[in-house]
């Protein structure tokens, strides 16, 4: 119903109702509000979207910045707008903090993402983005094989001397 209500809104013109009406409809339209206030590059939309995504504003909790193998909701937000640099703290920031709780494939997904949209944008790659990345790509290519690496130290184990 909220939902339906913002989408007139929207159409009419009227997006900051819209917005308001999008936060009453619930976290499932985040990504539809992403979308909205990206093509209005409205500061004031901007940043009310931000307040509701940091639970800085009448509806009170704070969302998780990082959803599982989809890309965070801030990066998305920086991205339609054209700030990288700021896109490229965030999504550093997640992977940091996804590959310390232990899930290197989310921070991997999260740089892999960053990289391939700043290289489609000409936009230099920070030398942080692409150490890490390289990093965490590497550690998740060893994990993959290692009972390859455990079958090769048997191998030359029993291999005889001087052969």
């Amino acid at each position: 119903m909220w939902a339906e209500a913002a989408k007139y809104y929207e159409k009419c013109g009227n997006l900051s109702r819209a917005l308001k009406l999008y936060k009453q409809a619930g976290d499932e339209y985040i990504d539809t509000m992403i979308e909205m206030v990206g093509r209005a590059k409205k500061d004031t939309l901007t940043n009310s979207l931000l307040d509701y995504l940091m639970g800085e504003d009448e509806f009170g909790e704070p969302k998780d910045p990082i959803y599982t193998y989809k890309v965070s909701p801030f990066y998305q937000i920086y991205r339609i707008l054209n700030l990288f640099k700021q896109a490229a703290k965030i999504s550093l920031t997640i992977a940091n903090q996804e590959q310390e709780s232990g899930d290197y494939k989310a921070a991997h997904y999260m740089l892999l993402e960053t990289y391939k949209d700043m290289k489609a944008n000409n936009i230099k790659i920070p030398v942080e983005i692409a150490n890490k990345l390289l990093i965490i790509h590497s550690y998740i290519q060893v994990k993959r094989y290692p009972s390859n690496l455990g079958l090769l130290s048997k191998a030359t184990t029993r291999m005889p001397p001087g052969s």
